[in-house]
């Protein structure tokens, strides 16, 4: 059997974007020594990512810059390679379908992000999918769900068009070692206090505000050295501080930048709880990172985000009344916290790539394995 899957590339050749597809199709590959995977890259990749003899790594472009160059690539390049290597099935994590081709193609759908109007989708690429989506899914003989939660937000007009359906968790993401001297740097940050994390992504960021007006109430509430550190993935320029000048506790507001010598597994080993309250429900590191971690987290009360993170977190509405009593509920029930930290471990036990890989591999072969299904 050929299975044929699509492996998007980040900024570096080993900096693996669709990250389900690689880290499953990579142990299925290894439990299948006489079957062939075909690996197709839109950019060039690292050799270290080929574990495998019985994986041929092929290069197709253009690399998909935009929905315009996707579409292309899917329409018009990718049947030329499914018929070549006669592929007998293709899985794809981009939202899309190769049309123009006959043979069982699987979704893996991480989020439906691009139905809400206050998404990050850039407004050209939110209607290129409003209008080719549901072929797209008509076309898939499966979607893989990646968070039970989608079928629940799936309009009825989109749902009748899902031939089946099949919910897989993630597996871990990779966690860098926690190194002394981040650490050190962090403590000294700080000034050897605890501290609530907001870690900034271009998610999070429209909520920062929100989040310090939080803290403030909490400092008011609770008069003690807690500090709130940000801890940003965006550039000092992109970040909303014009206000902290002004702000009556900056001392206890400290601000890192993510690079090559601080990531987020350092701001989050050391953090009394993290803030994390993105707009737009879409699979991020950081509240996987943070249940390996045992560390809670106080996020958005809604059921994509309780569905990533079950009983390991606590949740508000997005207000800062809501959030700052989620604030003062940890930092006065220790127990409460010590519960969330245990769960918040117990599920991150559970996210396991192995037990993934086989239950896709059952979707891909045609299995009878279907434990979760869209009514």
């Amino acid at each position: 059997m050929t299975f044929a899957a699509h492996i998007s590339i980040g900024e570096t050749p080993d900096d693996v974007r669709s990250l389900f597809n690689y880290e499953c199709m990579t142990r299925i590959a290894a439990r299948r020594p006489d079957d062939h995977f075909i690996f197709i890259f839109d950019k060039p990749w690292s050799d270290t990512l080929i574990k495998s003899k019985n994986i041929t790594p092929v290069l197709l472009g253009p690399a998909l810059k935009n929905k315009l160059l996707q579409h292309y690539w899917y329409q018009f390049k990718l049947p030329r390679v499914l018929q070549k290597y006669q592929a007998d099935v293709y899985i794809n994590q981009d939202k899309s379908a190769c049309l123009q081709s006959n043979i069982r193609q699987v979704m893996v759908l991480e989020d439906l992000a691009f139905l809400d109007p206050s998404n990050l989708y850039p407004a050209r690429d939110r209607r290129y999918l409003k209008k080719f989506f549901h072929r797209f899914v008509q076309k898939s003989q499966c979607l893989v769900l990646c968070n039970e939660s989608l079928s629940a937000v799936m309009p009825p007009a989109l749902k009748k068009h899902v031939h089946e359906s099949v919910h897989i968790k993630p597996g871990k993401p990779g966690m860098q070692p926690v190194r002394e001297k981040a650490l050190t740097d962090v403590q000294e940050t700080c000034g050897d206090k605890m501290y609530f994390l907001y870690p900034v992504t271009a998610s999070t960021s429209t909520q920062l505000i929100t989040a310090l007006k939080a803290f403030s109430i909490f400092k008011k509430w609770q008069q003690s050295n807690m500090q709130f550190l940000i801890a940003s993935q965006l550039p000092p320029g992109a970040l909303p501080l014009q206000e902290l000048s002004n702000y009556k506790y900056r001392s206890d507001v400290q601000v890192l930048y993510y690079n090559e010598t601080l990531r987020p597994e350092e701001t989050l080993s050391q953090a009394y709880v993290c803030v994390y309250l993105p707009s737009t429900d879409q699979p991020e590191r950081i509240p996987a990172l943070a249940a390996q971690l045992g560390v809670p987290l106080i996020r958005p009360d809604r059921a994509f985000q309780y569905a990533e993170s079950g009983e390991g977190s606590a949740y508000c509405a997005i207000s800062e009344k809501s959030i700052a009593d989620q604030m003062m509920r940890l930092y006065k029930d220790e127990a409460h916290r010590a519960s969330l930290r245990q769960s918040a471990l117990a599920m991150a036990r559970e996210l396991d790539w192995e037990e993934s890989s086989r239950r896709l591999e059952d979707v891909l072969t045609g299995g009878k394995d279907r434990t979760f299904a869209l009514h």
